[in-house]
């Protein structure tokens, strides 16, 4: 498990966070999010009185699977009862968030072109009212407020949906939302900026003001249960779940034999061995020429992302031997994969992990360049690796769906 902490964190945590046991990693199949088609698929949730929003902060994080190949004019992120919403306009490529107050709406918005919108990446979305100031935040930043309204937000306490409207089938998002919430408080500029690194904490000072957050951390069928007040929601339509999630790019660092590559794409790099940072090395990947326990620290935006140790013991590099480039595919996978090497290998093993630990594959092998594996039921992050000898020649992130 990579644990993630805002860029402010001390050395003292990060040196400790270094020290972080692979066996004490989240357990596989707790992260997900809620998949939704574009075509009527969402989340109802019923009757939640106490949910009235007058104001407060609320939000989700989202990717889109596709822009282009939605007809749907606007896709509707959270929708109650017509006097809160947050959403996707795609005549405007933009986010938007609106209010109804005594009949008038008001709204905030990101601008197209200076937060371009695309398909395929997280968009962490924060909204705020505070009885006088609507504001957005995207991806940690204040993007729009809008200083015109005043008083409370007309009455929305009755059934809201994630991803639609309840009732409609139209204006539904297309693509996922995860960590979708309520707070009968305004969060600051610097909570906001650190949901990006972390999810809501039971110990956060608006804990006590939350009144929905749906995590999709916990599949039940079809069924989601919000994490604070044990609130049920029902799937409509074609909405589904699927594993992952925006808290599940766990960093990972995979050798191939000659150098370690992390799975996720940074901003700045320090790499470490043995506990201590190599001087000189602030490049993207890592080429190994010693033994040693590896890591790395990976800045990305406002976050720091700090990989488990991976331990390289070659007894003297053995440049044959790690030259021999190791092919795993498909990965993703529905559990049917090979293992290809590019030149044969005398004797081996390949065992994956899950990121807890447990050994849920492991094969001893000989003379062999290809292998074969079908039949794998779990689902969720692994971690494959291949040894000869003493000398571990690869190691990779695996994803079985």
């Amino acid at each position: 498990m990579f644990i993630m902490k805002a860029i402010t964190t001390s050395l003292i945590t990060f040196i400790l966070s270094l020290l972080t046991s692979f066996l004490s990693a989240q357990t596989v199949g707790d992260q997900g999010a809620l998949k939704l088609d574009g075509y009527g698929a969402k989340l109802i949730v019923y009757d939640t009185v106490f949910a009235n929003m007058a104001s407060g902060s609320w939000g989700a994080v989202v990717k889109f699977d596709s822009l282009s190949n939605n007809s749907n004019t606007y896709q509707r992120i959270m929708y109650k009862e017509g006097v809160l919403e947050l959403f996707y306009s795609k005549t405007y490529n933009r986010f938007e968030s609106e209010i109804v107050i005594n009949g008038i709406r008001y709204e905030v918005t990101t601008d197209s072109a200076t937060f371009p919108i695309e398909e395929g990446v997280w968009y962490y979305l924060f909204a705020t009212y505070d009885g006088d100031v609507l504001k957005l935040y995207a991806n940690g930043n204040l993007v729009d407020e809008n200083n015109t309204p005043n008083g409370y937000i007309d009455n929305n306490s009755g059934d809201w949906g994630i991803g639609g409207r309840v009732g409609y089938n139209t204006w539904t998002f297309k693509g996922e939302i995860d960590e979708a919430f309520l707070i009968k408080a305004v969060v600051d500029s610097a909570t906001i900026a650190e949901f990006e690194c972390n999810a809501f904490d039971t110990a956060s000072a608006y804990n006590s003001n939350i009144v929905s957050y749906y995590q999709f951390n916990y599949v039940d069928d079809y069924t989601s249960t919000d994490s604070w007040y044990d609130i049920p929601a029902n799937f409509d339509n074609n909405a589904e779940w699927v594993s992952g999630g925006v808290r599940d790019d766990k960093l990972i660092l995979e050798f191939d034999g000659q150098q370690l590559i992390p799975n996720v794409d940074g901003d700045e790099y320090a790499w470490y061995r043995n506990g201590t940072k190599i001087s000189g090395e602030n490049g993207n990947t890592l080429t190994i020429t010693e033994n040693g326990s590896y890591s790395l620290l990976l800045v990305k935006g406002n976050c720091m992302y700090y990989s488990d140790t991976l331990n390289i013991i070659s007894n003297g590099i053995d440049e044959d031997l790690f030259s021999n480039k190791t092919s795993v595919y498909p990965n993703p996978s529905e559990g049917n994969l090979t293992v290809s090497f590019s030149e044969e290998l005398k004797e081996g093993q390949l065992t994956i992990y899950s990121i807890t630990g447990n050994i849920i594959y492991n094969k001893t092998f000989n003379n062999t360049k290809n292998i074969y594996i079908d039949g794998l039921n779990e689902k969720g992050i692994f971690i494959l690796t291949v040894s000869a000898g003493n000398k571990t020649i690869h190691h990779q992130k695996l994803i079985l769906n």
